[in-house]
């Protein structure tokens, strides 16, 4: 650095930092058993939420419906896209809880689990929109604070692909427990309740049910890090509609078509 009539120059050492936000991979659950991400890769699976063969009325086509929902012989009478709406789409919907905490002394082994329980979550939630259900998304922000996104549409899933793409671990470890305590009022009207966590036990288990998850009709526990222990594999088949699993940080479309 020069002064203005460059007498005197002061030599500095810059270190410079660059921060890239890296976002989490699309896996899509599409109507067709059909499950893909952002590589490419496209596997078969027979994987369903709910029965969409049957339905109760009509409407116009909103932009971002899926176009197998059309009724084409009333569209061509009526000379517009007209959806159908299937009988289960109020009252079925779903409750999605995200746990980021970190359960590892290893920061790249924390990132890891993470990101699988993003990506896992994120494919629920886009197959919740898709069948034109509502998906409450629990989450921890930055801060620490308990949140909760409603995705019902694509364009409320992109607002929480935004937000998840930014989303740390919690370093507190705080979980799915403190998670489902702070949002227990949304368990008493939702069908399915699903949980992406790295790891739970059977006592922590207990503790979400008593929370209100038993009102749910399913209770579905993904973990991202770790085994079921015989602690929570007795706590689940106690509690009889809960399913456990686990998922594959490396290989997240593969874990999900075992796993649904």
């Amino acid at each position: 650095m020069y002064d203005l009539l460059k007498i005197f120059k002061i030599k500095i050492k810059l270190k410079p930092d660059c921060y890239t936000l890296v976002a989490p991979r699309r896996i899509m659950l599409s109507d067709s058993g059909a499950l893909s991400s952002d590589d490419r890769e496209s596997i078969i699976t027979q994987t369903s939420f709910t029965d969409n063969s049957s339905f109760s009325s009509v409407r116009e086509y909103k932009e971002g419906d899926n176009l197998k929902h059309v009724h084409w012989k009333l569209s061509a009478k009526h000379d517009e896209l007209m959806v159908k709406q299937p009988e289960q789409e109020l009252g079925s919907n779903a409750v999605i809880i995200a746990d980021t905490r970190a359960v590892f002394d290893s920061g790249a082994e924390n990132m890891r689990a993470v990101d699988a329980v993003i990506e896992a979550a994120l494919a629920v939630a886009a197959k919740t929109v898709s069948d034109g259900r509502t998906a409450v998304n629990i989450f921890r922000s930055a801060d620490g604070t308990p949140c909760a996104e409603v995705t019902e549409d694509p364009e409320s899933y992109e607002k929480l692909f935004y937000i998840y793409s930014a989303l740390p671990s919690d370093v507190n470890g705080i979980g799915a427990v403190k998670l489902a305590k702070d949002m227990k009022g949304v368990f008493a009207e939702n069908e399915t309740l699903f949980i992406f966590t790295p790891a739970m036990e059977g006592d922590e288990l207990s503790e979400i049910l008593r929370s209100g998850a038993e009102l749910c009709t399913g209770v579905r526990v993904f973990l991202t890090a770790s085994k079921p222990s015989a602690q929570l594999l007795a706590a689940a088949g106690e509690a009889k509609n809960v399913l456990v699993r686990t998922v594959d940080p490396d290989n997240v479309s593969l874990s999900l078509i075992k796993a649904l």
